[in-house]
Formats: structure tokens, C-alpha cells, sequence
């Protein structure tokens, strides 16, 4: 799935979100490249991913749980930038979707440029 330019590959996943994933005489591979990681996997060892994700926590990382793109009904946003007080996205709004105005008590939202007419 995605842009990938495999040579001499047998029996593979080959997953890129990003850019160009490419292989050369491997067999028996996972390769899921987003935004947020890469893994590259034995297939006969793909039910052990749980206990990557088990230190993923204990390393109190959070790839495990917050992705870059969070999708939602209306399209999608990517966070850009997280400070102690901000945090900064780019949405991505599906033609004629409509978003929900809102409110935070603690922070404020403010809007931003987008291509088309955004609906509130």
C-alpha cells in the first residue's frame, strides 16, 4: 500500500504513509512506514507487537496511543507543535464536511486559513 518500489521481494507487507518505501531481495517482511514510526518485522513474529507496545509504555512514550494524524469524520488533523501552554494543527476538512465550534476553558482557539469556505 502506498509508494513502494519492491525488486526481488516475496511475501511481504509493505505499508508507506510517508514517502517511498523500497526493497531488494528481502522475503518474509512487515513494513509499515508513518508518520509517527517505523516498524519493520519478521512475519512469523507480528503477534509480538504487543509487547513492543508494552515498552513503549514503560518508557512512558507516546506513539503508542497519540498519533500524528487523528482522524475524525470531517477529515483529519496533524499537530504540528505541542508546547506547556499551545499546541498547533493542521486540519485537513473533507469537501463539504462541517465542523462543530468549540470551546476551552482553559486554552483558546482561534481559527486559521484554509482552502474553501470552512462551515462552522
Amino acid at each position: 500500500m502506498g509508494d513502494a518500489l519492491l525488486e526481488d521481494t516475496t511475501n511481504c507487507y509493505v505499508r508507506s504513509e510517508r514517502g517511498l518505501v523500497s526493497t531488494i531481495g528481502v522475503k518474509d517482511l512487515i513494513i509499515v512506514d508513518t508518520p509517527d514510526a517505523v516498524l519493520v518485522a519478521d512475519r512469523a513474529k507480528a503477534q509480538d507487537v504487543s509487547a513492543l507496545v508494552a515498552k513503549l509504555r514503560a518508557a512512558k512514550r507516546k506513539e503508542h496511543e497519540q498519533h500524528v494524524r487523528n482522524y475524525r469524520p470531517w477529515g483529519f488533523f496533524a499537530s504540528l507543535n505541542v508546547g506547556p501552554r499551545f499546541q498547533v494543527k493542521l486540519l485537513h476538512i473533507k469537501p463539504g464536511a462541517k465542523l462543530s465550534l468549540q470551546m476551552h476553558h482553559h486554552r483558546s482557539s482561534t481559527g486559521s486559513s484554509c482552502r474553501g469556505r470552512p462551515r462552522w
